[in-house]
């Protein structure tokens, strides 16, 4: 199971330094540990998803700004430029993803 935290996503996040992901030590037990071929498929699965979203990262970026004025407390602007760091725009795709694994 995965939880989608938006506020987090776009920057809002209660401790003074979060994680770049959040992915908790009993999720990844449950999956069989680090090594486990579980985690392995799912850091695979994360990854196809981070380079598809980072291909499409403009459209994003655009549907969320297109929403700061719908009132949702966690969309503001400084969470939408964070949304560039996130999906690593100023790295090419090697890059992008060797900071991607690096970080999950």
């Amino acid at each position: 199971m995965l939880h989608i935290d938006f506020g987090f996503i776009l920057g809002r996040d209660p401790k003074p330094y979060p994680p770049p992901i959040k992915i908790r030590k009993d999720m990844i037990e449950a999956m069989g540990g680090l090594e486990h071929i579980n985690f392995k498929i799912f850091k695979a699965k994360c990854l196809e998803a981070f380079l598809y979203l980072r291909k499409h990262g403009k459209i994003v970026y655009n549907l969320v700004y297109l929403m700061l004025d719908s009132g949702l407390k966690d969309v503001h602007t400084e969470g939408i430029t964070k949304l560039y760091d996130k999906f690593a725009v100023g790295m090419n795709d090697t890059e992008a993803e060797k900071h991607f694994l690096m970080v999950l």
